[in-house]
């Protein structure tokens, strides 16, 4: 630093986000402190402290749960001279210390806290009892990162209370999936924040009437509050008016229904529902896909094509077939997967079945593996009618629909009305015993619900 420099008046340190307690110090003299996780740090520097040469920052930061440290992006952390910045996004030398010295202090229960046992349930919910409600949004779930496998059963429990408890039945609870957060990983990187995005979305498909958006796209380095909430509540908007009010509308981004190997055509190929018009967010090639080893541990980032409501990876000659394909993997993605409505796909992992089609005693149907059930099957001689999985078929709240299949009208049966008159056991047993591995519920239904 010149002598001119350091004679500046007007001198700044700025650290940026510091998660979550920090202790600054410049050239031995404490300029700033502060206990506020993802606030920016800017500490006016006294007249005096800053020399000539070589001078010394030390920053002592304290986390207290997550991530920890510098939460800024690179920008953010200078030395400001005036109308100068000296950028200090540089390689620092650090020392990390756990403060295992420290003896656990016992828990407080009866200290006012939002963290503290039921102060958020009784204070905030237990008084709106019995109140009748249309619907609720529930935007939460970076204090579970890392729990991710526990998520599914506290959500459940939580939703299942609140139905009981309110005057309004199993009224429609919908979720904003954890926006993008802290770094991006150059390499395949197993992100915690990336499994619990993909919990919240199969949340959102499997519990009676609810449902999550991907707010993948809003998201912020340092922030896990991002301050675009306005898309975050048209997204919400949407799904209520297509979930809720059965309004003709998408409800929401690409969401997979599942990914099988073409052993022909040596390729992986996904399959989406809210599809139409599968493409890109900024019209260059697909990012974001991983596909795993034969054991499904190691991945390896791969290039991949939109084809019609699929997304295809090719593989090379000579290589392993997958086990598992992942989308949008990391803390902080790199990924623009959208569908025609300009809604983002959202982070999942799924394992990679084989694509089998079989006929055998008068039955051609495709079998699911990941789910071990049988998704479609048809009659043959009875092509104008096709018998669905019971999940699917709710989907469509009628006692019969039809779609349009391949050109031709198709009415849609729910499992439990299968003919049993027609003196076949179901499932077939025969067809059980053979298949080992599966393909997707078919993809080609182009019309509306009749």
């Amino acid at each position: 630093m010149t002598e001119e420099q350091a004679a500046s008046k007007n001198a700044v340190l700025c650290l940026g986000a510091l998660d979550d307690f920090d202790l600054s110090f410049v050239n031995g003299t404490k300029v700033g402190s502060m206990n506020v996780w993802n606030r920016l740090r800017k500490y006016s520097i006294p007249e005096g402290v800053l020399k000539a040469g070589e001078n010394k920052i030390d920053v002592t930061v304290i986390d207290f749960g997550g991530g920890g440290g510098f939460a800024s992006k690179p920008e953010e952390v200078k030395l400001v001279l005036g109308a100068e910045e000296i950028s200090l996004a540089k390689e620092w030398k650090y020392q990390a210390k756990g403060l295992t010295d420290v003896p656990k202090q016992p828990k407080n229960i009866g200290a006012v806290s939002p963290y503290n046992y039921s102060t958020c349930y009784n204070g905030m919910l237990h008084q709106l009892f019995p109140a009748a409600i249309k619907g609720a949004i529930w935007y939460q779930g970076c204090s579970n990162v890392g729990r991710h496998y526990q998520y599914d059963d506290l959500f459940a429990a939580m939703a299942a209370d609140w139905r009981k408890n309110f005057s309004a039945g199993d009224f429609p609870i919908y979720m904003v999936q954890l926006a993008a957060f802290m770094g991006t990983h150059d390499e395949p990187f197993n992100s915690n924040w990336a499994a619990m995005r993909w919990t919240q979305t199969q949340i959102g498909e499997s519990l009676k009437n609810c449902g999550t958006i991907c707010a993948i796209d809003v998201g912020d380095h340092g922030d896990i509050h991002p301050k675009d909430k306005k898309t975050v509540g048209e997204r919400l908007a949407r799904m209520a008016c297509a979930r809720t009010y059965n309004m003709p509308i998408c409800e929401a981004g690409p969401t997979p229904l599942s990914a099988v190997y073409d052993t022909k055509a040596n390729k992986v190929v996904v399959r989406f529902k809210n599809c139409a018009g599968l493409k890109t967010s900024d019209g260059a090639a697909i990012e974001g896909f991983e596909l795993s080893d034969a054991e499904g541990t190691i991945f390896r980032k791969v290039a991949a094509e939109v084809e019609g409501d699929c997304v295809v990876i090719k593989l090379k000659d000579g290589e392993a077939r997958p086990a598992k394909v992942r989308y949008a993997w990391d803390d902080y993605p790199k990924c623009n997967l959208i569908n025609g409505e300009l809604q983002p796909s959202g982070p999942f992992e799924l394992d990679v079945g084989d694509f089998v089609t079989l006929e055998n005693a008068g039955l051609s149907l495709i079998y699911d593996s990941s789910n071990a059930r049988i998704v479609s099957f048809r009659l043959d001689g009875s092509e104008n009618m096709l018998w669905v999985d019971d999940t699917i078929y709710s989907k469509m709240k009628k006692s019969s629909s039809w779609v349009n299949y391949g050109g031709e009208k198709t009415w849609i049966w729910p499992m439990e009305t299968w003919p049993k008159n027609l003196g076949r056991l179901w499932p077939p047993p025969a067809i059980l015993d053979e298949v080992e591995s599966c393909s997707v519920f078919p993809s080609k239904f182009t019309g509306k619900l009749g």
